[in-house]
Parts: C-alpha cells; sequence; structure tokens
C-alpha cells in the first residue's frame, strides 16, 4: 500500500505547461487591456496636467479645482502658490497643486 502511494505522488501532473499557460493567458490579455485603457491614459494627463501648471504665468485664466474661474495675477517665488484675481476686488491665494486646467493664456 505504501508503494501505490508513492507510485501516485511521482507522477506528473496532467496538462503541465500547456494548461499552465491556457490558464494564465487570458489574465495576461486583460491585464495588458486594463493597461492601455486606464492606467496608461491617466498618466498622460497627469504629465499633461503638470506641464500646464509648469507653464503657468500671469495673466493666463484658471480654473480651480473647486469651480473657481480667475486670472493669475502672481506666482510665489517658490512657486507653490498662486494669487488668482476672480472679481476686480477679490484675490485669493491657492496652492498651484488646486488648480484643474488653463482655460486661456492671454499672453
Amino acid at each position: 500500500m505504501m508503494m501505490w502511494t508513492l507510485a501516485d505522488a511521482a507522477a506528473p501532473a496532467p496538462g503541465g505547461l500547456a494548461e499552465l499557460i491556457a490558464t494564465f493567458t487570458p489574465m495576461l490579455l486583460l491585464l495588458g487591456i486594463f493597461y492601455l485603457l486606464v492606467i496608461r491614459p491617466q498618466q498622460r494627463e497627469s504629465a499633461n496636467r503638470q506641464a500646464q501648471l509648469e507653464k503657468l504665468k500671469k495673466d493666463d485664466e484658471v480654473v480651480t479645482i473647486g469651480g473657481l474661474i480667475g486670472t493669475v495675477v502672481s506666482l510665489t517665488e517658490d512657486r507653490k502658490e498662486v494669487t488668482l484675481k476672480i472679481a476686480d476686488s477679490t484675490r485669493v491665494r491657492v496652492l498651484r497643486s488646486a488648480i484643474q486646467s488653463v482655460v486661456s493664456n492671454k499672453s
């Protein structure tokens, strides 16, 4: 009885490499599609937004993440804060990262 058990344990698994490839191929295809449809466009959008924020200058009209539309009046020296004019006598300081997009460049 002990010999029979050892013989079963030493027998190779049915299917082998072909079955392993057939099992993982659909998962790898789904991961590839997910990367192409979700991750890559998000990376591109993030890079474009970062480039816009780097080019930000005085008199650009911008929209903040909160929905405020204003004109850039000044930038701090460390370039982390932006002062926006949202009305004739209203100025607001916001972080550069709070700017969602540049609506127009007036220069």
